[in-house]
């Protein structure tokens, strides 16, 4: 079972509705302990660590001691939090009692967990909810509320690395379509990130770090790369001007591309132009 291998404690859980309608965000509060919540309906925004996240029906809400979180006040949902090292006391609303921040020496069994997903077993995770609530009590843990609290778990993180998986697949995916899309587009010199990322339907500043984070470049340098590499096909195959290859390549400045070539390959594009010469007779 799960909690002979972490054991966590339920300090609180319960369910909250305030339906307000606002858009207005809470007051910044810092987590002290470890917060699983289930979003039953509605929608709302959570700024989780400066990062914004839509918050649907049926999502769940995970969030590590030490984070800065805000809202909007459109709550209708279960909410849990546990401990997994440190002595708290089970408290009712502990969330608005100052204290500790729990350490998070033991949360290595949680980084499964990402910050908002739609688990696959929602319905089961639901009832899991409503169980715990229904048989909790703060003077003592049932072995009916640890075993829901158990099954809810696993089933969570099962969820939570399927989701992974298929969020490194749409990003893998994400990254190959746009750099197909440079591929057909390099020509164009007033190729702009934003008109990249907007071929894969996803935001400039996130693109770009999903870019990095597959690729380990950035896209202009990716992109100057794949221009270089037509280029020396151009140079090497075509008797076509330096300053024609340029602009054949998608690079509006000669001198710039003259420069990225040497930078690229060791020397200009004439001399690379000039040391290849035999070799292209001897393909010929």
């Amino acid at each position: 079972m799960l909690s002979n291998l972490i054991q966590p404690a339920i300090l609180d859980c319960g369910y909250v509705k305030l339906m307000s309608n606002s858009t207005k965000l809470s007051q910044k509060r810092i987590v002290r302990d470890y917060e699983i919540d289930y979003n039953i309906s509605g929608g709302r925004i959570m700024i989780l660590d400066g990062k914004r996240y839509e918050i649907k029906p049926n999502s769940i809400i995970f969030k590590y001691p030490g984070q800065v979180v805000q809202s909007t006040e459109n709550f209708d949902m279960y909410t849990l939090t546990l401990q997994l090292s440190g002595n708290k006391k089970p408290q009712k609303n502990i969330r608005k009692i100052d204290g500790e921040i729990q350490s998070t020496e033991k949360s290595d069994f949680f980084s499964s967990l990402v910050p908002c997903f739609s688990p696959m077993h929602y319905s089961e995770i639901l009832n899991d909810y409503a169980k715990i609530i229904k048989t909790y009590s703060i003077h003592e843990q049932s072995n009916e509320c640890r075993d829901a609290l158990d099954h809810m778990l696993h089933l969570l993180f099962a969820d939570a690395i399927t989701e992974k998986q298929a969020k490194r697949n749409r990003s893998s995916s994400n990254v190959e379509a746009a750099i197909g899309f440079m591929e057909k587009n390099y020509q164009n010199s007033q190729l702009s990130l934003s008109d990249i990322a907007k071929s894969v339907n996803i935001s400039d500043s996130y693109f770009a770090r999903l870019f990095k984070q597959e690729t380990s470049s950035t896209p202009k340098n990716y992109l100057n790369n794949i221009r270089l590499r037509q280029a020396k096909w151009y140079v090497t195959y075509t008797s076509d001007s330096i300053n024609t290859i340029s602009y054949l390549c998608g690079f509006d400045n000669p001198q710039y591309f003259i420069s990225k070539f040497k930078a690229k390959y060791g020397i200009t594009p004439q001399a690379y132009r000039q040391k290849n010469k035999i070799t292209k007779q001897q393909g010929e």
